[in-house]
Order: C-alpha cells, then structure tokens, then sequence
C-alpha cells in the first residue's frame, strides 16, 4: 500500500510508482491518482531520510529505528529524484521541485565519480567494498545512472542550473557508447539523450482556475 508503511518495502519501487501515477493523474485527470502520488512521496520524504538528507534503502515500518535500515543506494535518490520532478510537473507544488533540488544535491555529493565522471552506485561513506561499481544497463528497471541523468536533465530544465547539466553530461559520455550499441538494454539511457539532444517547448500559462485548465490539458 502506497498510503501505508511496511518494513522490506523498497524506496525504489515507490518511487517508480510516483512517476506512473503522477503521469498518469496529469494526462487523463485523475485526481486519485496525483493523490497517491503525493501520499507516496510525502511517505518516503517524512520517514525513510537521514539527518544529511540521504535516503534508507528501505521504508520503515511504524516502530522500526531508522538507524537500523541500510543507507541508500544510487538507485534509490536517482529514481526519487526523477519522481519528485514528475510529481512537480504534475501538480505545480513548489514543496516538489525543492524536494527534487535538495535530492540532486545529496545525489552530486555523495556519489560523483569526480575523477572518471558518472555515478558510483554507492556512496562514498558506504561500507567498504572491493570494488565500487557503476552500472549502466537499464534492464530489468532503469539504472540508477541513467535515471539520474534523465532526472538532472528534467531539473535543469526547470532551474537552469547548470552544474545540474554538467553532472549529467558526464553520465552521457559514458553511457551513450553501449545505448548506441545496445538499445534494447539503455531504454533509460536512451530517454535521457533524446532529453539532451531534443529542443524542448517552454510553454507559459498566465492565470489559473478554469481558464487554465483547458490549455494546461493540451500542453500536458
């Protein structure tokens, strides 16, 4: 359940489901589901957060020490990212977009490769391992890499801020290679280059209420 909280649920899960939905209450007028969207994300925002703004791994269940809950991966603040900027462009609330602003903050932060560009897939203060990885395929479900990217360009496109851009770009000149190569497996990847490359329409809507709605519906 979206409105509710079990321990094991994966912060990754629902936050694809944010996407869907909000995509879904904005094109077909669904005010249902925007609903669930909002209670989705204000669920993982309230509870499944550190004291640096990083997210858990998983979503506490009511009781549950949140110390206890394994720190986030890429994946994890890459697919919330891209959610929040959806569940903005679906509803218009500021809350969303500084949600999504603080997040690629932490995301650049903490998981930058600052020598060879890109995402690690963990952060630099996780546990030690072998070996820290980058994965780019988007197979079963979008890579953290490539949904970071697709986020930060979305954002960027908002904010104009432009170390949202660069932080972006380094992710595309690794990645672009294989999707290339690869298609089938870089659905993400490739979603994110057509964002880059495109010319997207800014489109302005002055007013609100009624007199909004059936443009806002034609833009959508």
């Amino acid at each position: 359940s979206l409105a509710g909280s079990v321990r094991g649920v994966k912060g990754t899960g629902t936050a694809l489901a944010i996407a869907a939905l909000a995509t879904s209450g904005a094109l077909l007028g669904r005010a249902d589901h925007t609903a669930a969207a909002v209670r989705a994300a204000e669920l993982i925002l309230s509870t499944a957060r550190s004291e640096r703004g990083r997210l858990l791994r998983l979503i506490p269940a009511a009781g549950d020490d949140p110390s206890t809950i394994p720190a986030g991966v890429l994946e994890d603040h890459a697919h919330l990212l891209e959610a929040l900027v959806v569940l903005y462009e679906a509803t218009f609330e500021p809350r969303w977009l500084d949600a999504a602003t603080s997040l690629a903050d932490v995301l650049v932060r903490d998981f930058t490769d600052a020598d060879r560009g890109g995402f690690f897939s963990t952060a630099g203060d996780h546990e030690q391992l072998v070996g820290r990885r980058k994965d780019l395929d988007d197979s079963p479900l979008p890579s953290g890499q490539s949904s970071a990217a697709l986020g930060l360009l979305r954002l960027h496109a908002i904010t104009g801020d432009g170390d949202l851009l660069t932080a972006a770009e380094d992710v595309l000149r690794i990645g672009a290679r294989f999707a290339a190569e690869h298609p089938a497996g870089f659905g993400e990847m490739l979603s994110a280059l057509d964002q880059y490359l495109g010319t997207p329409r800014e489109i302005a809507i002055v007013g609100d209420g009624p007199a909004a709605d059936a443009p806002f519906a034609v833009a959508r």
